[in-house]
């Protein structure tokens, strides 16, 4: 039976009550969704990055502060790459276009709505049409992830802050897709 090419979404959430890091710099939620026919919701958590060739993944930024119905974030850059684990400088070679670097200028008039804070407003990435962007995997080669997001923060009217946010990297394509050892590390 050929294989049917799945749908994810990342998102990734910024939090205006997190307190920054020693660095400066502030914590970045992230959250991984799988498109299931089989739901009711057509949406369902993925906690394993199963990717195979031809799926196809969107990225997302939403603002996940508590009761924020308005956000006082302006996004400004948005920079995902793909890392060899092997060699950690390398780019990974598992998208066409990686790395992914788009400004202000390239989001989506108006997102698609948060697959987890379903009113949280947020920003999602539009391709060369207009429409949301969408990546394929060529090849799911274990690869690291790396995000970083830079934003202005309305702290009052009149008074912003840059704000920069980031997560750890970690390991997250070609986990639990079933072609490395049984005891790899897995995103959880």
């Amino acid at each position: 039976m050929a294989y049917s090419p799945k749908t994810y979404v990342m998102e990734l959430g910024l939090d205006a009550d997190a307190a920054p890091r020693t660095d400066g710099t502030y914590p970045l939620l992230e959250s991984l969704a799988r498109k299931d026919s089989k739901s009711s919701a057509g949406w369902v958590p993925a906690w394993e990055t199963e990717f195979r060739s031809g799926d196809i993944i969107a990225f997302r930024v939403f603002d996940y502060t508590l009761d924020a119905t308005k956000s006082r974030f302006a996004l400004k850059n948005l920079s995902l790459f793909f890392l060899d684990p092997a060699h950690p400088a390398a780019l990974s070679s598992c998208l066409h276009e990686n790395p992914i670097c788009v400004s202000e200028h390239s989001f989506l008039p108006t997102p698609p709505k948060s697959l987890v804070v379903p009113d949280a407003p947020g920003w999602g990435l539009a391709d060369t049409t207009g429409a949301e962007a969408f990546f394929t995997f060529d090849t799911p080669e274990r690869s690291i992830l790396r995000v970083g997001i830079i934003t202005t923060y309305q702290v009052e009217p009149g008074r912003h802050e840059l704000r920069q946010f980031g997560h750890d990297p970690e390991i997250f394509v070609g986990e639990g897709s079933g072609t490395f050892p049984p005891n790899s590390p897995r995103r959880r």
